[in-house]
């Protein structure tokens, strides 16, 4: 068996600062790690998708100041200026776009490793670190070009952590960031709430001051999400049901496993029971045992937001952007059981955490080949109305012309929400009544010419002239 070094977690010390321990090229290979999916992208035929061909068009339309006035610039402001940034600098080029993604993506794993080697062993760390590279349960977010200000927010929000576990919190400092966070995106404001009240608490050893730290922290966060509420243009309830199901298929099930594998999922999530049930057995808790119940925690406080707001929290695809903070306590989670598997000699220990790590890592590839395949898809798309509007410029010019829906790729589609017309706009200049539906029955009720693509070629209903459309 393994020996196992004392822990602050384990004996209940304060937490001490191991960073500095950590070799200096392995904060290389953290960022690099977190972005291969993306530069993988890059190289297999990058492309706009949904909404970034909104931001494009509006990029070309109306400049920086048309996309600092978007839909969100008021309770996301930080969202805008970074769209407003990087589409005026970079257009509609999607590979820098995505060289912009994979290097917050990167940022993003080597703070993993900065904020975990500051709380826990240097193995643990690694493993936290290693398992948040390798995760597929928050995929959008590595390969969807307008979610980096997701990634920008939980950017922030591990700085703040990095600033709650010092030896010396910053309150001010953790209160700043997670502010900012949330003006970027607002889905990890339970996380930071519970950062500002661990600052508060670890800032003073005097009870008073705790809670008037906790107050004054807690008290600036509420109005920063009161104010992102009482400004944001978006529904703020929708219509999803809360399904315990969904959040665990999302952070310790279905969403970790590639499509073969999910059958198996039952064996994550029981080893992921069976780690947290040593944290409650001194006779069996370990490091790892603390940190997976820390993990659940987190997972608890990630997913929150979206199941008070009635967002469907998604396995696959675009929609599993929201799971980008839940995902924190998944890494915990997987590290933690990895952990458990070092009561074993060490080469067994090794081989085995390395089989887990390749496993869920091969989930990363569907993602890459399902928004690969509706970037084709778009294309295909484009290509077929190009050829429609030579030919019936007239009629395509009396609109709307309705695009059938896109296929479904896991999640992954080239166009919705309209984002045609924009994609048309970058590619002819032209600005035409252009629709697009993802939903089958919502073009089924459009009125209007409907374009339907069927492996590359097109059928044409005239919906405005025929009942029967």
């Amino acid at each position: 068996m393994t020996s196992v070094a004392p822990s602050p977690l384990v004996d209940g010390t304060a937490a001490t600062p191991s960073g500095h321990r950590i070799p200096g090229w392995w904060w290389a290979v953290a960022a690099v790690a977190g972005a291969v999916p993306t530069l993988v992208s890059v190289l297999w035929g990058p492309s706009l998708l949904v909404d970034d061909w909104n931001f494009a068009s509006g990029g070309r339309t109306g400049g920086f100041v048309g996309l600092m006035s978007g839909i969100d610039h008021r309770s996301r402001p930080l969202q805008a200026l970074y769209h407003a940034t990087t589409f005026t600098v970079f257009g509609a080029h999607p590979v820098p776009h995505l060289l912009a993604l994979a290097a917050l993506n990167g940022l993003v794993a080597a703070l993993v490793l900065l904020v975990s080697s500051t709380v826990v062993s240097r193995r643990l760390a690694v493993l936290v670190t290693a398992s948040w590279v390798v995760l597929a349960n928050h995929g959008a977010t590595r390969l969807w070009i307008a979610t980096g200000p997701v990634s920008v927010s939980l950017a922030l929000l591990l700085v703040a952590a990095w600033f709650a576990f010092r030896p010396r919190p910053r309150l001010v400092a953790v209160v700043a960031l997670t502010a900012l966070s949330t003006l970027s995106y607002e889905g990890g404001i339970v996380v930071s709430g519970v950062l500002v009240l661990v600052a508060a608490w670890r800032g003073s050893d005097r009870t008073r001051t705790r809670v008037r730290d906790a107050l004054a922290g807690g008290l600036t966060l509420v109005a920063v999400a009161g104010w992102v509420l009482l400004t944001t243009p978006k529904q703020l309830q929708g219509s999803a049901p809360f399904e315990p199901g969904r959040v665990l298929s999302s952070g310790v099930g279905l969403a970790l496993l590639p499509q073969q594998l999910r059958p198996w999922s039952v064996v994550v999530l029981l080893g992921v029971l069976a780690t947290l049930a040593t944290a409650v057995v001194p006779a069996f808790r370990r490091e790892g045992s603390v940190v997976a119940a820390i993990g659940a925690g987190v997972l608890a406080c990630g997913a929150a937001p979206f199941v008070f707001a009635r967002f469907p929290l998604s396995t696959d695809g675009m929609l599993d952007r929201v799971n980008v903070y839940l995902a924190l306590g998944t890494a915990l989670l997987v590290a933690g059981m990895l952990d458990q598997l070092w009561r074993l000699p060490r080469p067994a220990a090794l081989a085995l955490t390395t089989t887990v790590l390749v496993v869920l890592a091969a989930a990363n590839v569907q993602d890459v080949r399902d928004a690969h395949r509706a970037a084709v898809d778009g294309r295909v798309a484009l290509h077929a109305l190009d050829r429609w509007i030579d030919e019936n410029g007239a009629l395509a010019r009396s609109g709307p012309v309705v695009i059938a829906p896109m296929p479904n790729r896991g999640g992954w589609a080239a166009f919705g929400y309209d984002s045609v017309g924009a994609a048309h706009l970058l590619d002819r200049g032209e600005d035409l009544d252009l629709h697009d539906t993802l939903l089958a029955d919502e073009f089924a009720r459009a009125p209007g010419i409907h374009l339907v693509l069927v492996d590359g070629s097109y059928h044409v209903l005239d919906c405005a002239r025929s009942p029967d459309c």
